[in-house]
């Protein structure tokens, strides 16, 4: 199965509430192509602010007092997981986590 076919098939069940309304109003403006759904909904649900703000807790973490290197990069990752691919290099993710 192709991945574009995987992700049609699997993109629905991964909504809830007001994502979920969204897409059924939109799934047929689309015209089967992924890549504009997905743009669509980027900017629904990801506005250029929550990017940013995104983009500085991740260029800008520090890991806090007393906080276990494990919670750490849970938040980290919590942070890179949280939004829309943000095109950083898996090298610089590591190196904004390591930074002193």
């Amino acid at each position: 199965m192709a991945d574009e076919t995987l992700r049609w098939k699997l993109f629905p069940f991964s909504l809830m509430g007001r994502a979920k309304k969204w897409y059924n109003r939109h799934v047929g403006n689309s015209q089967g192509d992924w890549d504009i759904l997905q743009k669509e909904f980027c900017i629904k649900f990801y506005p250029v602010e929550k990017v940013a703000k995104l983009q500085f807790e991740i260029i800008g973490f520090k890991q806090l007092d007393k906080e276990s290197l494990g919670k750490a990069w849970d938040r980290f990752d919590s942070f890179v997981n949280s939004g829309p691919n943000l095109a950083l290099p898996e090298p610089m993710l590591l190196q904004y986590f390591f930074r002193p």
